[in-house]
């Protein structure tokens, strides 16, 4: 029964959502907004999806719920205890799998583009709003993915350890922010101040013992999801730059 609860809510508020975005987009002159939406929606719905699946696949029965332009998995209040308890590795997973899917729902549009299913507009405003969504769901603070996931990693990382990690993942994502800026004359002076903050809120703010807990990442999975991350923040940089002239009035 809980099943088919959750799916009513997902279809209901997704519509429901659908709607509102294409009346609110609707205020905006000369654009398309019916189709901003449907992109938008693709993003929304699969990223969601991302983190429900991996909720599922640990174990955690879990629902999602649309809010115009925000929506969340969350694990039903049956299950929330069993999800307090997985590994910060498995945590980690599932914070990650929706910015993934978004980079999915990009390799998608391009394919398509390549197969003469999608228009070259169409293309590069998917890939626009990707970008944006990747930059802005991965920012390491508050109750973003990118925040829950540093969270994981400072309190896995031993306090010896932090700040070797806060500088190198600091250094790499700046300097991807100044190429692209080279590249594409796009300057995200904002978002390269609340990166490193982020991440230097975290490392000062992590469990001091977190790293002797039960639930921390070994040392190869801090590595790999610490790169996983800088791979994804820095796809959705370049992303987002380079298509971010091709945001204009649909003709």
């Amino acid at each position: 029964m809980k099943r088919v609860v959750s799916l009513i809510v997902f279809l209901m508020s997704g519509l429901l959502t659908y709607i509102a975005l294409v009346w609110l987009l609707g205020f905006l002159p000369k654009i398309d907004a019916v189709l901003i939406t449907k992109i938008l929606m693709v993003h929304l719905v699969l990223h969601e999806l991302g983190h429900w699946i991996a909720m599922e696949y640990y174990g955690v029965p879990a629902s999602i719920v649309f809010l115009v332009i925000v929506g969340g998995a969350s694990p039903w209040p049956s299950s929330r205890s069993r999800y307090r308890s997985l590994s910060w590795h498995k945590l980690s997973a599932i914070s990650l799998a929706g910015p993934s899917m978004n980079v999915i729902v990009c390799m998608g549009a391009v394919i398509l583009y390549l197969a003469g299913q999608l228009s070259t507009y169409t293309t590069l405003l998917t890939l626009n709003v990707g970008g944006s969504l990747l930059v802005y769901n991965l920012l390491p603070v508050w109750i973003f993915d990118g925040g829950h996931f540093v969270g994981y990693l400072f309190n896995s990382v031993s306090e010896d350890r932090d700040r070797k990690y806060q500088l190198t993942m600091s250094a790499l994502i700046i300097a991807t922010i100044l190429v692209v800026s080279a590249l594409f004359f796009q300057v995200y002076f904002f978002a390269a101040w609340m990166v490193v903050y982020g991440l230097h809120h975290a490392a000062e703010h992590d469990d001091p013992l977190g790293s002797t807990s039960k639930k921390a990442m070994s040392r190869s999975q801090q590595w790999n999801w610490a790169a996983f991350y800088v791979a994804l923040l820095a796809t959705g940089f370049f992303t987002l730059a380079a298509t971010a002239k091709y945001i204009i009035p649909a003709k």
